[in-house]
């Protein structure tokens, strides 16, 4: 949906057809018979609308050429550096970054197990600390409310800003 405001403040919604794609890319690892590989996850493109007057038009609303479009996009965001990240400031990130580019996939996988582990350490201690007292346990309710890791390492990180959980 595009929002569109005249001069006098009066607006309207135009409404154009997006397509999700779905990318993984892989490789054959060089070491193993698998493959290594990375999943963009799922991205949403369309082509969006332009307003002539008080009318408002869908700049394509061929399906066949949207979804061509889609894909095309799709790949072209997966072939194109992320420059957002500055290897400067971040550079695990960065360094992911250049793997990711470079089709090294097999160190963009190393490198995610590697922070998948030290988060799941981090959470066990501190579920582990929750079921050492009776009084702490209810802060694990809040900790399984989340599905996501990440989730979970930002809910331990505001339990220590909040002075209640020490490392």
């Amino acid at each position: 949906v595009d929002y569109y405001q005249n001069a006098f403040g009066a607006k309207s919604a135009g409404v154009s057809q997006t397509v999700n794609v779905h990318l993984v890319e892989a490789l054959p690892a060089s070491n193993s018979n698998s493959f290594a590989w990375i999943d963009y996850g799922v991205q949403s493109y369309g082509s969006g609308t332009f307003a002539i007057g008080r009318d408002i038009f869908a700049a394509q609303t061929d399906p066949r050429k949207n979804v061509k479009n889609a894909v095309r996009g799709c790949f072209r965001d997966a072939c194109k550096l992320n420059e957002s990240i500055n290897k400067y400031a971040n550079p695990a990130a960065y360094e992911k970054e250049v793997n990711r580019f470079t089709g090294n996939f097999e160190a963009v996988v190393a490198s995610d197990q590697k922070t998948n582990s030290v988060a799941l350490g981090k959470i066990k201690k501190f579920e582990d600390w929750c079921k050492a007292d009776k009084m702490r346990e209810s802060y694990l309710i809040g900790l399984n409310g989340f599905t996501n890791i990440n989730q979970k390492i930002i809910f331990i990180d505001q339990m220590i800003k909040m002075g209640v959980y020490k490392e």
